[in-house]
């Protein structure tokens, strides 16, 4: 399997391909909005390359000089199918986070992302924020 591309943001990378309508609605959603304090400001993955593969396989797939941000985002079946898009959250760097996952729901992804990306918060701050279903929904 190919290495995930490099990019200084953070990457959406879609493994369900069920449905395009659902996919275009979700890079709509997560689109820079100037209303909110944080944008997203993501790179969207849309390679059949990745298909079906499960979060943690992308451990594998980051190559040294692979994506910047310390984490991304899973588009998968569940969270292209649910209204809210909850993506999973894969955490890609060296330290206690490298492969702990949580989900956010994409009117997060913003805060996610902003957050994560300048170390205010940890990934482990939002993992335990999650709602009893497991997706993180804001504070």
């Amino acid at each position: 399997m190919k290495p995930l591309p490099r990019s200084e943001r953070p990457l959406v990378v879609r493994t369900d391909f069920s449905s395009e309508k659902r996919w275009n609605l979700l890079q709509q959603v997560l689109e820079p909005d100037e209303r909110h304090s944080f944008t997203s400001y993501v790179e969207f993955v849309d390679d059949p390359a990745y298909r079906d593969v499960a979060p943690e396989r992308f451990l594998e797939l980051v190559s040294a000089d692979g994506p910047g941000a310390g984490f991304l985002f899973v588009a998968d079946r569940i969270a292209l199918l649910d209204d809210e898009f909850p993506l999973v959250v894969l955490g890609l760097s060296r330290y206690k986070e490298r492969g702990t996952t949580f989900r956010t729901c994409a009117f997060e992804v913003d805060a996610v992302s902003g957050n994560l990306s300048v170390c205010h918060m940890g990934f482990d701050e939002f993992a335990e924020a999650v709602d009893p279903d497991g997706v993180f929904r804001g504070f």
